[in-house]
C-alpha cells in the first residue's frame, strides 16, 4: 500500500522538489501553494504525513496545525520545512523538521525518521 502525502509551500521550486522526492519513494502525492488550499484538500485527501512550510502569506504552518481537524491531526505525521533554523521554530504541535534549502536525502531522512522505516516506501 502506498503512502499518502501532502506537500503545502508557497515557494514553487521546494515544492516541486519535495513532490519529487516523494514520489521517487513511492509516495501518492498532492500539492498546494498555500495552507488554505491545504485545509480544503484535507476533506477528501488523507495524507499519512503532510509537509508543511512555516513561513506563507495568510496562514502560516502553526496556524494551519492548529486549524486541521482533530481526527486528521490525530492520525497524520506532520513535518515542518522552513528556512527558520529549527532552535528558532516552535516544534512542539508537529513530529518532525526539516531546514532549507534540502537534499533529497535529508528530506528522506526525516520522512522515514517520523514514518517509521518500514512505513515509508522504499530508500533506492
Amino acid at each position: 500500500m502506498n503512502k499518502k502525502a501532502l506537500v503545502i509551500d508557497d515557494t514553487y521550486d521546494d515544492l516541486e522538489t519535495a513532490k519529487d522526492v516523494l514520489e521517487k519513494n513511492g509516495f501518492k502525492v498532492i500539492t498546494c501553494t498555500n495552507a488554505q488550499e491545504g485545509l480544503e484538500v484535507l476533506e477528501s485527501f488523507r495524507p499519512d504525513l503532510i509537509l508543511c512550510n512555516i513561513m506563507m502569506p495568510m496562514i502560516d504552518g502553526y496556524e494551519y496545525v492548529r486549524k486541521m481537524p482533530p481526527d486528521i491531526r490525530k492520525n497524520t505525521k506532520v513535518v515542518f520545512i522552513s528556512i527558520v533554523p529549527d532552535k528558532e521554530a516552535n516544534l512542539k504541535d508537529v513530529d518532525g523538521f526539516v531546514q532549507k534549502p534540502f537534499t533529497p536525502e535529508s528530506l528522506m531522512e526525516e520522512v522515514r525518521r517520523v514514518l517509521g522505516k518500514n512505513e515509508s516506501g522504499s530508500a533506492e
